[in-house]
């Protein structure tokens, strides 16, 4: 028996594919939570049929897509309702800014939370999936849900959150101006932003897939079992010497992978032989 943990991982790896949706929504229906399934279907039906139809758009005035639409529309606000249901002036806030939220096929595209100062007790539901962007920039949220899956990026900039859950599914993450813990074996699908933080150290098993900014920290060392997959930003820091000339032995820095700001730091030769490293690496990714 497959869990609501698996399906939502095969959603995420698969985010394109309407299919991994569509058996989830099987499997809400058997667990009693028809709303939810009928959200998925509705939305990647509108999607994938009820726009587009023998190679022409269908009307804006055919009754099924209007009827679909309109169902869609219900829909949305009533999982609004039901997810923020503790935090009324929150879900207000949604209903009277459309802008702020988008879904895609039964899931939350984006939600935009940024600037809201007057919620002190703001908390996001457990539950909560976003497949594009979660934008909490500058807003008191203090802690997030355990099971929070981010498909695309998560900002955190300027809000008061200390730590990260475990389990944290997400494709970038912006950490700057945080005061932040980062678990050990952090995994980052894409980027990783943390700049203008007071960590002086980066945790063990860091993973970056993307591009790492360190800059304006004052990080001196980094984790030998750290991992970037394609530009290391350490402009900025305060990355020591005998640091910087271990940085091009790290193996899990990729061939392919830029180094910058080692030249501000005032280590030109490193510099010269960081960027022959990455044009070589790149040299043979293309070979």
């Amino acid at each position: 028996m497959i869990t609501e943990k698996e399906h939502l991982a095969g959603i995420f790896d698969r985010l394109a594919d309407d299919g991994p949706r569509l058996v989830y929504a099987d499997w809400l229906e058997e667990e009693g939570e028809s709303d939810r399934a009928e959200i998925i279907r509705v939305q990647t039906t509108i999607l994938r049929d009820g726009m587009y139809e023998n190679g022409k758009w269908r009307s804006l005035a055919d009754p099924e897509r209007v009827k679909m639409q309109a169902r869609s529309r219900e829909l949305e606000h009533l999982h609004l309702d039901n997810w923020f249901a503790g935090h009324p002036n929150l879900r207000e806030l949604l209903r009277q800014n459309p802008v702020r939220i988008g879904w895609d096929r039964g899931f939350i595209r984006y939600l935009k939370l940024y600037h809201i100062y007057h919620a002190l007790s703001f908390r996001l539901p457990d539950n909560l999936c976003v497949t594009d962007e979660l934008d909490l920039y500058n807003t008191s949220i203090r802690t997030l849900p355990e099971r929070l899956n981010v498909g695309g990026r998560l900002r955190l900039t300027y809000t008061n959150i200390r730590t990260l859950p475990d389990n944290l599914h997400c494709g970038s993450i912006d950490l700057s101006h945080t005061h932040i813990s980062l678990p050990t074996g952090l995994r980052v699908v894409r980027d990783l932003y943390l700049e203008h933080i007071p960590t002086a150290r980066l945790p063990k098993r860091l993973s970056v897939g993307g591009s790492l900014y360190l800059s304006h920290t004052p990080i001196r060392t980094l984790p030998d079992d750290l991992h970037v997959g394609r530009h290391l930003h350490l402009s900025g820091t305060q990355i020591t010497a005998r640091a910087a000339r271990r940085i091009l032995d790290m193996p899990g820095l990729s061939r392919q992978a830029k180094i910058s700001g080692l030249r501000t730091a005032g280590f030109e030769e490193l510099a010269r032989q960081a960027e022959r490293r990455a044009a070589q690496g790149q040299a043979e990714g293309r070979s």
